[in-house]
């Protein structure tokens, strides 16, 4: 009787198996004590987002109204003004004030962060975190050109 469950451990066990019947002294379950359980989990769909369509179209934008800042490599930070190619040197906690003096002279100033690939990331933060503190309304990222 190895193997086999006997007539008293069966009817311990029987509670667990409530459709059970003894047949020659065998026990038998209904089918109907066994069951699947399944079940379907919706597709999360996430937040519907409608782009626009996409269409090649350049908007020129005055060069008076660009201020250039060009973070170097080097953490030297550059300003050029305009279509004007002289590049000014200046620090970067001196950013956030000349950003707000741009401002006022020119409310539509858009400030074009050009930076070096060689440059730090941490380096372009900061100058980032400068234009937020000159709360400064428009913001052009660009990888500098070489």
């Amino acid at each position: 009787m190895s193997g086999e469950i006997s007539h008293v451990d069966w009817k311990e066990k029987q509670g667990f198996f409530r459709d059970t019947q003894c047949i020659d002294g065998r026990y038998r379950i209904s089918s109907a004590s066994l069951f699947l359980t399944t079940t379907v989990f919706n597709e999360e769909k996430g937040l519907e987002l409608v782009l626009p369509e996409a269409k090649a179209q350049e908007i020129q934008i005055s060069q008076k109204n660009m201020l250039h800042i060009i973070v170097r490599p080097d953490n030297r930070i550059m300003l050029k003004k305009g279509k004007n190619p002289e590049e000014q040197p200046i620090p970067v906690d001196g950013l956030a004030e000349r950003m707000r003096q741009e401002i006022t002279l020119n409310p539509k100033v858009i400030a074009a962060v050009k930076t070096d690939p060689e440059a730090t990331y941490d380096h372009m933060i900061n100058v980032l975190d400068e234009l937020q503190e000159a709360e400064a309304p428009r913001i052009s990222l660009q990888i500098l050109q070489k």
